[in-house]
């Protein structure tokens, strides 16, 4: 995989706070694709604390490494 030009960080202007071990795990998996293990994860949890920062986090490494994403949003069905 390949190596982002630019840090991460210089890319964000919000704060970034307790989300490092999951987005760095989030990250490892990406870039193992190389090995031609693929892995599923899902990103999960309480409104408000953090998962579309981190989503976002990991589509710019990966669109940095030269990859793409998908991105889609779920609601609950109250919601609509």
């Amino acid at each position: 995989m390949k190596t982002p030009l630019i840090s991460g960080d210089l890319l964000y202007r919000k704060v970034f706070v307790g989300r490092d071990r999951e987005l760095s795990q989030l990250k490892v998996a990406y870039d193992s694709l190389d090995t031609g293990q693929g892995i599923l994860m899902m990103v999960v949890g309480e409104p408000g604390i953090g998962k579309t920062a981190m989503c976002t986090r990991l589509s710019d490494h990966v669109t940095l490494c030269g990859g793409k994403t998908l991105t889609g949003h779920c609601y609950e069905e109250t919601s609509l």
